[in-house]
């Protein structure tokens, strides 16, 4: 017979363990409803990207197909005209200048939208195109350097291209919103983890944590978090009011 104590004692020893159990299969519950969700926000994230980018491409191919070839047609016809003025002369002059720049615009604007760099030649090299093509479009406007200690060499091309998209969704928002005269893109890596960093010194703006999250965030931003959630990685942005944004990007390299 158990004396009353030993009865306490045994009562509370199955109580304590009975919670235990139920603090386990919460935990245990927990999370495998976190990795499901992840698993979740990760393929619908994963179709979001596709789709964004297979829109990409069927915008690229019309500018290739429809766009470029008409503004050539139209530069050969205005080539034919003779304008016996001195006006007529200087405005044919003004409309040849104003379609070979539109066309070289829509030829840069394809090219980056679809690099075909990154599967024949890697990252570097269309990172590199990429920001010579901006470059020469700011025509020295804006100031874009780049810099790279090394490229992730375990990268599919897939991640390369999300790199890639990371970089250039950073480089125009700076452009379109900061009204930088300089930005600079760093990319390194550190044992198994690749770092990328895009700084310009804008106007900046008041960032929060969670803020990306919110109704009213520009798309560029939540495009660059979905790609890094995608990749697996960790977005840290870090900006004030008149003194510029910092974008990194930490992603593992398996």
């Amino acid at each position: 017979m158990l004396t009353q104590e030993e009865e306490i004692y045994l009562a509370i020893l199955i109580a304590v363990s009975f919670l235990s159990l139920i603090l386990i299969f919460f935990m245990i519950n927990l999370m495998y409803n976190q990795r499901r969700i992840r698993k979740l926000q990760k393929t619908l994230i994963s179709a979001e990207i596709i789709t964004l980018e297979n829109e990409r491409r069927r915008f690229s191919q019309d500018l290739h197909d429809d766009i470029g070839p008409n503004l050539s047609a139209l530069l050969l016809y205005v080539n034919v005209l003779e304008p016996t003025d001195e006006e007529g002369i200087e405005i044919k002059q003004k409309v040849e200048d104003i379609l070979k720049m539109t066309l070289v615009q829509v030829r840069t604007i394809s090219k980056n939208i679809i690099p075909k760099y990154i599967q024949e030649q890697g990252l570097q090299v269309s990172l590199e195109t990429m920001v010579g093509n901006f470059n020469q479009a700011l025509n020295g406007r804006t100031k874009i350097k780049l810099d790279i200690d090394s490229v992730p060499a375990k990268l599919d091309e897939f991640g390369m291209l999300n790199i890639y998209r990371i970089i250039q969704e950073a480089i125009t928002n700076a452009i379109k919103h900061g009204e930088c005269t300089e930005i600079r893109v760093h990319i390194s890596q550190n044992g198994n983890k690749a770092s990328v960093v895009i700084s310009d010194n804008g106007k900046g703006f008041e960032y929060t944590t969670g803020m990306i999250s919110k109704s009213g965030v520009g798309i560029g931003l939540k495009n660059i978090q979905n790609r890094v959630i995608f990749l697996g990685g960790q977005l840290n942005i870090y900006s004030q009011k008149g003194k510029g944004t910092q974008i990194v990007a930490e992603i593992p390299v398996l």
